[in-house]
């Protein structure tokens, strides 16, 4: 770290959730994602190549140095196309000394991008137009406060500076997006991929049909990665969100510039590795950048193989549901952040109240999954409203909100926490898994209506499972379902399996319902998990015949 006063350049970026929400294909959200990514990281490498500051004076994001060169490989040489640097950037360097550079690098990177996207022939007029839709805002401050960092002193400042907002004219088409929005295999947009530095081949966005050439995925192409063309499921994309909960704990505790810059570092390596996991699982990954994650993926992929995260040994499924790949991603989450998780857990234990003690740093999701018709720009806003509206907002955060609208008009929703889905032990995988992994392998055509029959009956015996001790919750199961062929392969599925997760999740409240964006508290349990079994009915349900003409039709 360069020896400097407090003083410190300050700059956002934008409007990225605004340019987002016009989006209709996963190229253009691509697009509309990465170029801020692009810029955030190309403002540093300009800071650091004009003179402004070293690499160790850049808190955040993490902007690592030639000189570590594993490091700087793994984590601004990738070729997938996944934007890891996020929209704050923090310096440290005297604003007033480099007012002029730091005007032209702003010029410089809006050129940059504009040669990128109007390609090289770009006049003076295009990077005038991304000045109309870009905003690069930059500041400086002298930071006073001793006992903040730079990273929490500046904070409220650089949500100031965002609330002036790039109000795009009345046009039909956005210049921007419009190169993003066209014909998705045109010659165009892989050019322009790989001017940002993407390796077509290993885009996470393209696929190899039938071994002859690589296509750039559409909705219907992320949701045929289920790999079982005959289920409902392959028909489905999901919107995958992730932010961190109570992450401010953590920082709150860095003491100085490098050890803000050194927490940069574990997110940047964080979201490298969930970028990973979600391409193993054969999703896209979209951005992934400080604790935050928004990826399209298929209801169902490819168990991760991820390093240095310890797994469950016994009963690893190679398929699992975009629900295990949270879990996935709790796990490299905990990994990753473990030395700051126990430092907050070592504070804890020395206070006797409870009020004093700071929440465990968590992750929280938004699962939005519909069908591959489904507009795109309304299912990124409804997995927003899941994550921020649902999942953040219950007491204790650290859950998924899953929505699931179906075709037909019908949906399943449904808040479940994280210590539901968490391994029991080293070698013991959750039940909700274990019961997943007994449907996807199955072969039995009868899962779907037993299934059906369950959730049908649970609602029928609502009150007198209320009225139940726990202990009598077993025998009840038993009583109702004792049909013939509930005794049959699935008879410890509805006399076992159904029970315990009733007493153990759904009564604790590990699982409930939602309405209106909140968690529903004493929800019925009966209802809660008839909505968790028709969540898993759809997993093994066939297509109709509805569907399987629009797939004939076309895409």
């Amino acid at each position: 770290m360069s020896e400097t006063n407090n003083s410190y350049i300050a700059i956002t970026i934008g409007p990225i959730g605004e340019m987002m929400g016009l989006v209709t294909k996963p190229a253009a959200l691509w697009g509309a994602s990465y170029i801020f990514s692009y810029i955030s990281r190309h403002l540093c490498e300009l800071i650091v190549n004009k003179g402004v500051a070293v690499c160790e004076d850049i808190i955040t994001p993490f902007f690592p140095k030639n000189e570590e060169p594993e490091l700087y490989k793994t984590l601004l040489e990738r070729k997938d196309g996944v934007g890891l640097f996020h929209d704050h950037i923090i310096v440290r360097a005297s604003y007033e000394k480099n007012k002029e550079k730091m005007k032209q690098i702003r010029r410089e990177v809006l050129e940059d991008t504009a040669k990128i996207i109007y390609k090289d022939k770009c006049t003076d007029s295009d990077t005038d137009i991304l000045e109309k839709y870009i905003m690069i805002a930059i500041c400086g401050f002298d930071k006073q406060d001793s006992e903040s960092n730079a990273i929490m002193y500046c904070g409220k400042m650089l949500d100031s500076l965002e609330l002036p907002k790039r109000f795009s004219p009345q046009e039909k088409v956005h210049p921007i997006l419009s190169h993003f929005q066209s014909d998705e295999s045109n010659w165009k947009l892989k050019a322009i991929a790989e001017k940002f530095g993407v390796n077509f081949d290993e885009w996470q966005l393209t696929f190899n049909e039938n071994q002859k050439e690589r296509l750039i995925r559409d909705l219907p192409d992320i949701a045929a990665a289920s790999h079982t063309p005959l289920l409902k499921k392959n028909k489905y994309y999901c919107v995958l969100r992730s932010d961190g909960d109570n992450i401010s704990k953590i920082i709150e505790n860095r003491k100085d510039d490098g050890d803000c810059r050194e927490f940069s570092r574990v997110c940047l390596e964080y979201c490298s590795d969930v970028a990973d996991a979600v391409k193993q699982y054969g999703g896209v990954t979209i951005y992934a950048g400080g604790d935050d994650l928004l990826a399209l993926v298929p209801c169902q992929g490819k168990k991760p193989k991820i390093k240095d995260v310890s797994d469950a040994e016994d009963n690893e499924a190679e398929i699992i549901t975009v629900l295990e790949l949270t879990n996935t991603i709790n796990k490299i989450f905990k990994t990753k952040f473990n030395s700051y998780i126990e430092e907050i857990e070592k504070e804890n234990l020395a206070k006797t109240k409870e009020k004093d003690k700071k929440p465990i740093p968590t992750l929280s999701y938004g699962i939005f999954i519909c069908y591959k018709k489904f507009p795109l720009y309304e299912a990124l806003e409804r997995s927003a409203s899941l994550l921020f509206g649902v999942a953040k907002n219950t007491e204790e955060k650290n859950c998924v909100a899953i929505n699931l609208q179906k075709h037909s008009g019908q949906s399943e929703e449904f808040v479940i926490s994280n210590h539901a889905l968490s391994d029991t032990a080293p070698s013991d995988r959750s039940l909700i898994f274990k019961v997943f992994d007994s449907l996807l392998s199955s072969k039995s055509d009868e899962d779907e209506t037993i299934l059906l029959s369950a959730s049908n009956k649970i609602l029928l015996f609502k009150k007198l499972l209320a009225a139940a001790s726990n202990n009598r919750i077993y025998n009840i199961f038993e009583n109702i379902f004792d049909d013939e062929y509930h005794l049959g392969t699935r008879s410890d599925f509805l006399h076992k399996d159904l029970p315990k997760i009733y007493c153990e999740y759904c009564v604790s409240g590990l699982i409930s319902l939602y309405e209106n964006d909140e968690k529903v508290k004493n929800a019925d349990n009966a209802k809660t998990l008839a909505q968790l079994i028709r969540f898993m009915k759809f997993f093994v349900e066939k297509s109709d015949e509805t569907e399987k003409y629009d797939n004939e039709e076309g895409k």
